[in-house]
């Protein structure tokens, strides 16, 4: 399989990047992820716009709340 992997076109520059991708980067991906998340799960399940705001909210709050104040950042990391 290790073979097979290694001849994918781009896989090493693909895994250097997920490599170099930290926490905060995920947290701030989140937010639109959630956005477009909702907006495919209202289209898909005919939800109202405001319910579909409503969870997209709940879910970018709670990443922020967990970046700015659960764990916030110690510094400057890798500057």
């Amino acid at each position: 399989m290790q073979r097979i992997i290694r001849a994918i076109p781009g896989f090493a520059r693909l895994r250097r990047l997920v490599s170099t991708v930290t926490r905060w980067d995920l947290l701030l991906a989140i937010i639109p992820m959630a956005f477009a998340g909702a907006a495919t799960a209202m289209r898909a399940l005919g939800l109202p716009l405001e319910a579909g705001l409503v969870l997209a909210g709940v879910v970018g709050a709670l990443a922020l709340v967990d970046g700015l104040f659960l764990r916030p950042p110690n510094g400057l990391q890798g500057a």
